[in-house]
């Protein structure tokens, strides 16, 4: 399991059936409520964009998303990608995802529509981190490094000089 955090809020992700466990940041005994995200599939990634905002990708690649706090979800977009691994929204309206085929979506209306990206590489991918609306960094199968500075017109391939799964990466704002 995994958790983000936004300014008041964390969530956990990765239970099966969807649930996503929230509670108020910084600890302090505070109580964590379990909500539906409305989908039965496991959750893979979450990404709070605000306190309120928030959307998830389950392991079939549909996106959920709430803007209550998590009272409520709903369905935003359908199989997307085949597994969204990773989720990220620098942005409340931009969203970028990836999967274990190596491919690559965005959203510029806050995960409802999605447009798949060349990415240039058939290896899974892991990792994403997105310092802005224009930056994205991706990490992959056998050391693969990806990067955009220009939102999503343009991917280029970093050098790395590892040959190990890149699982993750973590790039400040």
């Amino acid at each position: 399991d995994r958790t983000t955090c936004a300014p008041i809020v964390c969530a956990t992700w990765a239970r099966p059936r969807g649930a996503v466990v929230r509670g108020a940041a910084g600890g302090g005994g505070a109580r964590a409520t379990l909500q539906d995200s409305a989908t039965s599939e496991k959750l893979n990634t979450v990404s709070w964009r605000t306190a309120l905002v928030c959307v998830a990708a389950d392991q079939k690649g549909n996106i959920v998303g709430t803007a209550d706090g998590g009272t409520t979800w709903s369905l935003l977009a359908a199989t997307v990608l085949s597994q969204v691994v990773e989720l990220r929204c620098p942005t409340v309206s931009v969203c970028f995802a990836v999967d274990n085929k190596g491919n690559i979506a965005t959203s510029t209306n806050g995960g409802t529509v999605w447009t798949t990206q060349v990415s240039g590489t058939t290896q899974q991918l892991f990792g994403l981190s997105c310092p802005s609306p224009s930056t994205c960094y991706v990490t992959g199968q056998a050391g693969i490094v990806l990067a955009t500075v220009n939102g999503r017109a343009t991917r280029t391939s970093q050098i790395s000089t590892s040959t190990q799964d890149l699982l993750d990466i973590s790039c400040p704002t």
